[in-house]
């Protein structure tokens, strides 16, 4: 799962949103002074990560394109669940999308806790200004979001085909997602239940 996932998959306690969006731009030793509630959505992130990838849904989806894709297939399946989740948003959530996007952001705005780094609360001004939730809404986003993927990372990809394959897969991709994301979901509720206990 990525962005729009963890931040849907948070509920409503705010600081879980932030740590589970903040999650994957910190080091191990960042995450240790951050407040608590902000680690338990830490822990939270974690646990969905955890939850996906042992889905075999989920496995057959980067199975699929592992032969273009190697071993950024995950990266992609992620990016993928992504744009799927905004195609079937009405069904996973009570929001309309424009009124979770903005109070998502507002969110990340006022809750980051002011100990995070410079450069990681830079990043998230920047993704808020850039609009990055919106990105999921149509798959014509797709190849401009491989495209700046493709500029960050250091090994040899194949990610500027990432948008071919998502519209030849598509059909299956669908399938995939609308079993994988009830069962992420509803693992997330119970153990944002047990966080609470």
């Amino acid at each position: 799962m990525n962005h729009l996932a963890h931040l849907l998959l948070s509920g409503d306690q705010k600081d879980w949103m932030v740590g589970n969006f903040i999650t994957d731009f910190l080091k191990p030793s960042e995450q240790r002074s951050l407040p608590p509630s902000v680690r338990e959505g830490i822990r939270l992130h974690l646990f969905i990560d955890r939850t996906v990838d042992e889905d075999p849904d989920y496995r057959e989806s980067i199975r699929m394109i592992r032969a273009t894709q190697g071993k950024y297939a995950p990266v992609v399946a992620d990016i993928y669940y992504d744009y799927l989740l905004h195609l079937h948003w009405d069904r996973y959530s009570d929001h309309s999308f424009p009124v979770f996007r903005q109070d998502a952001y507002r969110t990340l705005i006022r809750h980051l806790p002011e100990n995070v780094n410079e450069n990681l609360a830079g990043r998230v001004r920047q993704m808020i200004e850039r609009d990055f939730l919106e990105s999921y809404s149509s798959p014509e986003h797709m190849p401009g979001t491989f495209s700046m993927l493709k500029r960050r990372v250091h090994f040899e990809n194949a990610l500027d085909r990432a948008a071919g394959d998502f519209e030849r897969l598509l059909p299956q991709l669908i399938r995939h997602f609308n079993l994988v994301f009830p069962r992420i979901q509803a693992a997330s509720e119970q153990y944002r239940l047990s966080l609470q206990s």
